[in-house]
């Protein structure tokens, strides 16, 4: 499946909306579909695990299993079982995808599609356990079927406090490397905390003798809402190690000691935004960048903790930007964020801003370090504001100003002006600025999709030595001339009936010194024989005072899970100019040997002027308190051997067990969640002393999860930081006949170094049968059919109901306490009808079902 085939098809059952937006693949005729997402929507009970190309499940009301095993090709229900051809399936990162004749076969459903009108209309063959749920609900009050809607979802809101708890990770190396004198030991600490209503993070990392040698700290405060500074509708804040926006011409975003504030939502992003992606990146971890499942970039030496990607290339629309990070004990972490892009128009009326202030490269907290030569910018003030105004729902006009040092220590200042709009479905940027020492730029930038290829083509001219630092070709002992690039995205079609999705670009730098760049590069992904392949061309030719240097190059990049057990990694880079020969070649294994324990092994093969063979082994623990690897490594050429233990853990306090304790590594690095589960047996909500613990609920999220214990207690680490994001809570493993339980996704917004409390009370409930029954003249008792009634608490809380044939009205998942029973007033004083005497009952805590007699009679007009 490519990102390129992404559908949005709404979907209908009996004719009422499920979801307008399920993300399907494929044939517009024939799609694949999402089976888990399709499950939860239905209320089916269906469990896929993609990573295993495994669902399982029970369908109906006589619960019949059903099995489907993507990599044997077959799929199982009592009654059946079928092939699945190799197009029927596909498994996806986060669920297992099938055709429309898979589901038919082993659901109750009949599926028709409408590629046109971009629909899927499911018709149930038997009763659904969302029917049934619907049907229960039509006969509550509106305002409980709206409160029971608002409920699908529990969310947890986590406010800004004074002074929270801190959250930690620690990372470390100890042990020998003969070329750097002996001993080692080298170390990086992080800390997340609330602190003033705002989110503190700070970072201690030292060299490899046990010296502080880095450090950075800043208090943010975010809202998407755009609820903070009152009129200005701010959505972000930052004071300390921040960094500045980038400016459309001229200054690129820089860090340092200073301010930053924002008004721009998430989905302001534009085409023809210079993106910056930045986050931290602990010790040992190498991280790869993939937009729209293509490789960009990859990064394995941080910079101050960080992984930072500069002008990373989007395509307008939808864009899936995934980062990987590699770590050293096996691990594998991906973060994902699917953004919208369009022309950068803002509605009507609506200002928006970015600006900053910094000491550039500069940090808070500093230690002696040795300052590039010539440069002469650090530690100069630099800044810069940019706005953007709607004029109307096309066109939005833009401004920006800014004021900095260059790297010879020159003071300049910096305006620019732009428009942005859109033309015959072409989105069109338009910008000029001026730096006030004689230097103008102007940029005509075009953006769009033409059949099935998406295209950007940006020109820009400069005079009297204007610096554009976005160029990617920028020299700032060179005045620039011209600036030209052009980028291609789009998927061919390859033998097999799967597409290849190919992204192109081409830059062009001239210089006043007559001198010219030329780069260019071609990627792609693919899925070769089971193993996904990235593939990379990189070409470049410069040209100055008449000396013309070439160089191209192939990068491959691959990785593959054997058996579920090897998680095999391996790249090649090749030079074609200017002399053509294999420069490296690297693989590394990692096989899981238990639950807790894994090996790695490793090797890595230069084949440039420096030629060296490198080994490398190590053991891997996956402790409940840290991930630990004991390694050792040698340079066959160098001989240079190191052998260390590196170590990272996580520390953070439990709010239900009132203490602090060791984790796995995450609690600085972005959010937790501590979740108590126990039977509520009053239902306030809140666990009593005497109220039990309940084991073996599990939650999860992003692949990370945890089961509570004997306590009824779980926590898990590294829910992210700075977005919303949605825990999944499965009760599966436990028999929850008889318990109200709260809904089972938990949403929230992550913020580094927060512990989100999670209490989940399952509170014990009866099932209520009232049979209403009249006294007919012979003296005998008989069911009363149709009789609307209400249910009511002894806190006013209300639910309707109707007698069947026989007069029963059953009432499910009735929490604890005192009910009495009521007739519908309208009906009551339209046919005459009362209770003889007051129906009454007490629901115990001890879930069970409960059947109470009612005796109606009818007044006699009078």
């Amino acid at each position: 499946m490519q990102n390129s085939d992404l559908l949005l098809f709404a979907v209908d059952l009996d004719g009422g909306s499920l979801t307008d937006s399920l993300a399907v693949y494929g044939d517009p005729g024939d799609p694949l579909i999402p089976l888990g997402e399709l499950a939860r929507l239905l209320d089916l009970d269906v469990q896929v695990r993609p990573q295993e190309g495994i669902a399982t499940g029970r369908i109906g009301e006589r619960q019949r299993s059903l099995t489907i095993d993507i990599a044997n090709a077959l799929a199982r229900t009592d009654e059946r079982t079928i092939a699945l051809a190799p197009d029927a399936a596909a498994v996806g990162a986060n669920d297992i995808f099938v055709k429309r004749g898979v589901i038919e076969a082993l659901l109750p459903l009949k599926v028709a599609v409408d590629g046109d009108e971009s629909t899927i209309k499911l018709t149930a063959t038997e009763k659904l356990p969302l029917q049934a749920r619907r049907e229960r609900a039509a006969r509550r009050p509106v305002n409980d079927v709206d409160a029971l809607a608002q409920e699908a979802t529990l969310a947890i809101r986590s406010d800004y406090r004074m002074l929270g708890r801190p959250g930690f990770d620690i990372s470390g190396e100890l042990g020998s490397d003969n070329a750097r004198g002996g001993f080692v030991s080298r170390f990086e600490g992080r800390m997340s905390l609330d602190v003033l209503n705002s989110a503190f993070s700070g970072y201690l990392a030292t060299d490899d003798r046990g010296k502080p040698s880095a450090a950075r700290a800043v208090f943010s405060r975010r809202s998407e809402e755009g609820r903070m500074l009152g009129a200005l509708h701010a959505t972000f804040l930052g004071l300390g190690d921040v960094y500045t926006p980038t400016m459309p011409l001229g200054l690129r975003s820089l860090g340092g000691r200073g301010f930053a504030i924002s008004s721009r939502h998430q989905d302001d992003a534009s085409v023809f935004d210079h993106i910056t992606l930045r986050g931290e990146l602990p010790l040992g971890y190498d991280v790869e960048l993939y937009v729209n499942d293509i490789l960009r970039s990859g990064q394995n030496t941080p910079v101050q903790g960080r992984y930072e990607f500069i002008d990373v290339p989007v395509v307008r629309g939808l864009n899936v930007i995934r980062i990987v990070a590699y770590g050293p004990h096996g691990e594998r972490q991906e973060q994902t964020r699917v953004i919208s892009v369009g022309g950068g128009q803002l509605p009507k009326g609506r200002l928006s801003f970015d600006a900053g202030v910094v000491q550039q490269d500069r940090s808070v907290i500093e230690f002696p370090t040795q300052q590039l030569p010539g440069d002469l910018a650090r530690g100069r003030l630099r800044g810069n504001l940019n706005l953007a105004y709607g004029i109307s729902t096309s066109l939005t006009a833009t401004a920006a100003f800014g004021t900095w040092s260059t790297v010879s220590g020159e003071r300049r200042g910096i305006a620019a002006l732009g428009l942005r709009t859109s033309l015959l479905g072409t989105a069109l940027q338009v910008d000029t600025a001026a730096d006030f020492k004689h230097g103008k730029a102007g940029s005509l930038s075009l953006a769009g999709r033409f059949g099935p290829v998406s295209y950007f083509l940006r020109e820009s001219e400069y005079r009297g030595r204007f610096q554009d630092e976005n160029i990617a070709q920028f020299d700032p002992s060179r005045a620039m001339r011209r600036y030209s690039q052009a980028a291609l995205d789009f998927s061919a079609p390859i033998p097999g009936g799967t597409r290849l999705p190919i992204s192109l670009q081409l830059d062009r730098s001239q210089f006043d010194d007559g001198g010219t760049g030329w780069n260019a590069q071609a990627r792609s992904a693919l899925l070769v024989a089971g193993t996904i392949t990235a593939l990379g061309v990189q070409y470049s030719r410069t040209e100055r005072a008449g000396v013309t240097n070439r160089q191209m190059s192939i990068n491959v990049a691959a990785s593959r899970l054997v058996d579920y057990h090897w998680q095999l990694r391996g790249s090649a880079d090749y030079d074609v100019a200017p002399r053509a020969g294999l420069r490296d070649l690297a693989l590394t294994a990692d096989r899981s040997l238990s639950d807790r324990y894994a090996m790695r092994l490793g090797v890595a093969k230069s084949f440039g002027q420096v030629k060296d063979l490198t080994l490398q082994a190590g053991v891997v623990g996956h402790l409940p308190f840290a991930d630990m690897t004991l390694s050792g490594d040698y340079s066959t050429q160098q001989k240079r051997w190191r052998v260390g233990l590196q170590f990272n853990i996580g520390m953070a306090f439990n709010p239900f067990r009132r203490r602090y304790g060791l984790t796995p590594p995450g609690p600085a690095n972005g959010a937790s969640a501590a979740i108590e589960a126990f039977v509520d047996e009053n239902g306030n909500g809140m666990r009593d002393r005497g109220e039990e613990p309940v084991p073996d609920i599990t939650i999860e999220s992003a692949g990370k999860h945890a089961t509570t214990d004997s306590a009824g207690h779980a926590f898990v680490t590294g829910l992210g930081d700075g977005h919303s994001g949605r825990l999944r809570v499965d009760t599966s493993k436990i028999d929850t006949t008889f318990y109200a339980t709260p809904p089972q996704f938990v949403s929230y917004n992550a913020r580094a170094g927060d512990v989100l409390r999670i209490p989940y009370p399952l509170v014990p409930t009866s099932e209520l049968v009232f049979r209403l029954q009249l006294r007919r003249n012979d003296g005998k008792l008989s069911g009363i059919a149709a009789v609307h009634v209400w249910l009511v608490s002894d806190k006013g809380e209300r639910v309707f109901g109707s007698t069947e044939f026989d007069g029963a009205v059953l009432f499910e998942a009735v929490k604890p306490g005192r009910y009495h029973l009521e007739l519908d007033a309208e009906q009551a004083q339209r046919l005459h009808m009362r209770f003889i005497r007051p129906v009454e009952v007490d629901v115990t805590t001890h879930g069970r079902a409960l059947t109470n007699l009612a005796e109606i009679e009818f007044e006699r007009k009078t």
